[in-house]
Parts: C-alpha cells; sequence; structure tokens
C-alpha cells in the first residue's frame, strides 16, 4: 500500500435504514473529522438525497437475502464505471462505520478478528449472517486457504485490480453468498495480517447513555447496527459529529419544505395532515401503505415524524422533541379517517378468493386492461431477471457479466416505473366504504364462476366417464387461477 497517495473513501449504501440514512450522513462526519490522507467520496447503490460534492454511481440491489452478493456486485459496477478516476487501493467503508479518533488512510490495515478454520462449527450461530460467514471459510478451506475473519466493521483496503480477478473465481450470486472481506482478503497474497486488538467496539444491542461513553472512551472505530441503535445511541452520535460536513446540502426552503416544516412546528399538528403531506412528497411506497393501512396509533406518529424529518433535514434535537410531543399527544384527540380517494385496498382477505397475492396492494381483477398488461409484464420482468442473475453468475467473461447488469438495470427501471403507473391508479380510483375499488360487475362474475365450478365437481368429482373428468379437472384448475385449493 502506497502510503504517499490519497486514498479515495467507498461507501455501499443499500435501501433499510432504520434512521432515514442518518448513519451515512454522521459516519462521512467522522470521515471528514478524524481521517486524513482521503481524496473522494464515492456513495455506491441508493441516493441519500442529502449529498453533495461526492461521487454518487446508482447500482441497485440484485440478490434477495445475500446483502454481501449484492456489495460485491455494486463493487465490481464501481470499478468497471469509474475506471482510472478510483484509487488504488481504495478504502471500503460502510454507514455502520466510525472514526472515534485521527487516522491516516496510511494506518489502515487488513484487520482481523480469530482464524475460522480453528473455531468450532458451535462458533456460528443460526443466523443468516454467521451461516454466510461458514460458507465462507468452508469454501476458502475447501480452496486450500486461509480462512481468517475480516469481516468486522472497520474500514479495509480493496484493490481495484485483485478484486474482480478474484470475484470472478466465486459464485457469489448463488444463495446466500459469502462474507466479502473474508472472501476477498483471505485471497490476497503477500499480506500482512493485524489482529484487531480492542481498537473497535460494537454497539449490537441497546445501551445506556453511560455504557456508551465508557466503551467508546479508547476506541479508534466504532460499529452499530439497528440492534443497538436506541435513543441513546442516536444521541452519542449526534453530539459527537454536531457539525455538517462539507458534503451535506444546505436545504433551501421550497413549497414542499415550506409545507412539512409549517406541521412539523404546529403544536396543533395532525396526523390526517401529515400523513397526507408524505403521501404527497414522501418516497417509500410500503411506508405510506403502511401508515394507511394500520391508522393513527403511537408507532405510527413516530415513524410519520421521523420521515418527514427526514425529507427536510429536521435538526436532530427538534425532531426528537417533535416526536416525543405528538406520539405523547395519541388518543387525545379523534382524528377523522382519510377521504377515500387516497386510502388503498385493505389488507389481503382469504375469504375474497379472486384476490391475487403476488403484489399485497393490488387486486389484480379490478385493474384496468392496459394496468393489468403492466402487472402481467413484471411478472415477466422478475422471471427474466431472475435468469440474467444465473447466467451473470455462471459467466466468467467480464464483457457478458456488464452486458447482463445493464439488461438488469433497464428491466428493474422498468419494472419501477410499472409499479408507480399502478400505484397512481390504485390512489386515484373509486373506492367503496372497506376501501375496495368499485368493479360490482366483475366481482359478481367471478363469484358466479366459482360457485358453479364448485357446484360442477361436488356432483361429478366420482365420475368414471374420461369426458366428464377433464371437465372436472378444468374446472379444479379454474378455482386454482383464483387462488382456491380444491381436495378430491
Amino acid at each position: 500500500m502506497n502510503g504517499n497517495s490519497p486514498m479515495d473513501v467507498i461507501y455501499v449504501l443499500g435501501s433499510g435504514s432504520k434512521w432515514q440514512n442518518n448513519e451515512l450522513r454522521y459516519s462521512i462526519r467522522s470521515v471528514q473529522k478524524y481521517l486524513c490522507g482521503y481524496r473522494n467520496i464515492y456513495v455506491v447503490g441508493a441516493d441519500p438525497g442529502f449529498l453533495t460534492g461526492i461521487i454518487h454511481v446508482p447500482c441497485n440491489d440484485f440478490y434477495r437475502g445475500n446483502a454481501d452478493g449484492n456489495m460485491i456486485h455494486k463493487f465490481l459496477h464501481l470499478i468497471k464505471t469509474s475506471g482510472i478516476e478510483l484509487s488504488e487501493p481504495f478504502i471500503y467503508m460502510c454507514d455502520d462505520f466510525f472514526f472515534l479518533k485521527p487516522l491516516d488512510v496510511s494506518q489502515i490495515r487488513h484487520w482481523y478478528s480469530v482464524d475460522l478454520a480453528r473455531m468450532p462449527d458451535s462458533y456460528f450461530a443460526n443466523r443468516i449472517w454467521m451461516n454466510r460467514l461458514k460458507r465462507t471459510r468452508d469454501v476458502l478451506l475447501l480452496k486450500g486457504l486461509p480462512a481468517l475473519h475480516y469481516d468486522l466493521h472497520v474500514p479495509v483496503p480493496f484493490s481495484k485490480i485483485h478484486f474482480p480477478e478474484i470475484m470472478s473465481r466465486y459464485d457469489y450470486a448463488s444463495g446466500i453468498g459469502y462474507t466479502i472481506v473474508s472472501l476477498y482478503v483471505n485471497n490476497l497474497q503477500d499480506i500482512s495480517p493485524v489482529k484487531l486488538q480492542g481498537e473497535k467496539v460494537d454497539i449490537f444491542k441497546s445501551l445506556s447513555s453511560e455504557q456508551i461513553e465508557a466503551l467508546t472512551s479508547s476506541c479508534q472505530f466504532m460499529a452499530i447496527n439497528d440492534n443497538g441503535l436506541n435513543q441513546n445511541l442516536m444521541t452519542f452520535i449526534q453530539n459527537r459529529f454536531p457539525e455538517p460536513s462539507k458534503y451535506e446540502v444546505m436545504i433551501q426552503p421550497n413549497p414542499k419544505h415550506k409545507e412539512i416544516l409549517s406541521w412539523l412546528q404546529d403544536p396543533e399538528r395532525q396526523f390526517q395532515t401529515g400523513l397526507e403531506l408524505y403521501i404527497k412528497y414522501g418516497l417509500n411506497r410500503f411506508l405510506k401503505i403502511n401508515l394507511i393501512r394500520t391508522g393513527d396509533t403511537r408507532a405510527n406518529r413516530i415513524r410519520l415524524v421521523s420521515a418527514l424529518c427526514s425529507l427536510v433535514s429536521y435538526p436532530y434535537e427538534k425532531a426528537t422533541s417533535v416526536r416525543t410531543q405528538f406520539a405523547a399527544g395519541f388518543g387525545l384527540k379523534v382524528i377523522e379517517s382519510l377521504p377515500s380517494e387516497i386510502r388503498p385496498e385493505p389488507e389481503v382477505k382469504t375469504s375474497r378468493s379472486y384476490r391475487i397475492k403476488k403484489h399485497p396492494t393490488v387486486n389484480y381483477d379490478k385493474l384496468p386492461a392496459d394496468l393489468k398488461v403492466l402487472y402481467d409484464n413484471n411478472i415477466v420482468l422478475n422471471r427474466e431477471i431472475a435468469s440474467r442473475h444465473a447466467l451473470m453468475a455462471a459467466s466468467g467473461d467480464a464483457q457478458q457479466r456488464s452486458e447482463l447488469m445493464k439488461e438488469m438495470d433497464e428491466m428493474l427501471r422498468t419494472k419501477q416505473d410499472n409499479w408507480q403507473k399502478i400505484d397512481t391508479y390504485l390512489a386515484v380510483a373509486p373506492k367503496d366504504e372497506e376501501g375496495e375499488i368499485i368493479d360490482t360487475n366483475l366481482a359478481v362474475d367471478i363469484q358466479k364462476k366459482i360457485t358453479a365450478a364448485r357446484s360442477y365437481i361436488s356432483r361429478y368429482k366420482s365420475t368414471d366417464n374420461p369426458v366428464v373428468k377433464e371437465k372436472v379437472d378444468a374446472r379444479i384448475a379454474e378455482l386454482k387461477s383464483y387462488g382456491i385449493t380444491v381436495k378430491i
């Protein structure tokens, strides 16, 4: 590693932040405050929406249940698209790593904790990530390589030259995948691993403020996860890094911000009004659906305030105060129900046998013909994306893998556009008092078909006549198309 050359810092970002991506905000503040010798900051993946002066490389997650596979995919995408502009080596970071003391990039080592080859199977707790770590150990030992544990939530130097070549040897996309750092570093030659000796603290469970202060007092790094991210830890992080970094956008008021700020600052704020604001300006479709379905609860008040605060980068202390006050006011006032034009369909009910369950917010039979085409296209796209995953995992040709990645990116964009059009229709379609889209004729017609099919099956299920038996089988298939299983 060349200690005289500045290195780029690379963050890989998904879309599952518990804290509205404030983990990334404060991690970058820790980099600016304590890390010396870095050059550019890259964010690969989702765009948090509040950064400037960084290099953002969009890249979607492809692998369900394989977080490390998604990270590997993003690094490969970054290396291919950035070329010579990316430093060699660069520093791998995640939004749950924080620097707590000054450090130069040249001092970042390949830190490890234990030799996995010496650990019994009982060491690998029955959790998906530990199973992935065990799987990584097994494949390394099978290839006659060392199996040190490098996945420690600390910064790691990566080589843009060696990383793609190493990953091409492994089927990282299949199943639950492999852990990225241990897989990569154990394949390197001529490195000097350094055993971690208390330089880092993990906050992986809920702790008091005093416990957090004591644990972090002498550490170089801090790592967190969702289990540890309670109010005490949020306050500690905010107090430790209070000054915005040069990479944060200073948001100028616009109509969206004025409306949201007006609601946040109103002591008489209403849940219904805040929800309408989030439906209008928010980005998280699933949060919208959940808030509308479950209504005004104490937990939903906290979620709503947090979501609106993140849209306008509301100061942390003020956001905490608003959340506390708004949650405490639950049950003191009667909130009117939402108007029907923004109310989605209710939860899937098994009694409504014609409801399609592949997309829980869609009643397929009540969609217009053009939207049914989009819905069907998305089902096809799911299969096409899965097939390209398999092709990419089996291919050793870098050019072919790149072309497959581009195809999948385009398919994902098309699928997201289709869902957006369907969601827009669901938000404005006329509904009855139960939130069902009004299309009585179709519902009655389907129910008649179900009743007739059941009657025919019941009458002729014991027949030996092959012609009649064929008709019974056709009725059974028809019922299955409506999600009804028939036992004979």
